[in-house]
């Protein structure tokens, strides 16, 4: 599990029978969190780090909350390259190459 990387941490509760869900965004894992957490993504390598509800389509579940939470994700993520100016231009000069890479292929 990475800790410096931007995550979804997920917990549900069941609140007079009907299941509630929080979900909270983070760009490291605080301890209280990690423990609490029934399923934590990490966001930039869309994988599912801790499980507890042992989901067996992982891919369709994180596409469903990657998704829904898109908003909050593109917030947390733009936080997370401002405090990493280094990760972000390894980011941004890799998709360049890919980009190209595609481009010369077609």
């Amino acid at each position: 599990m990475y800790k410096n990387l931007p995550h979804m941490f997920i917990i549900y509760t069941n609140d007079n029978g009907e299941l509630k869900e929080k979900v909270y965004f983070k760009t490291y894992i605080p301890d209280d969190l990690l423990v609490e957490s029934d399923i934590i993504i990490d966001i930039l390598n869309s994988k599912i780090e801790k499980n507890r509800f042992h989901i067996k389509n992982e891919d369709k579940f994180i596409e469903e909350y990657m998704s829904k939470y898109s908003d909050q994700i593109t917030e947390i993520v733009k936080i997370y390259f401002s405090k990493n100016k280094d990760i972000w231009e390894k980011f941004k000069n890799n998709a360049e190459k890919v980009a190209n890479s595609l481009d010369q292929n077609l």
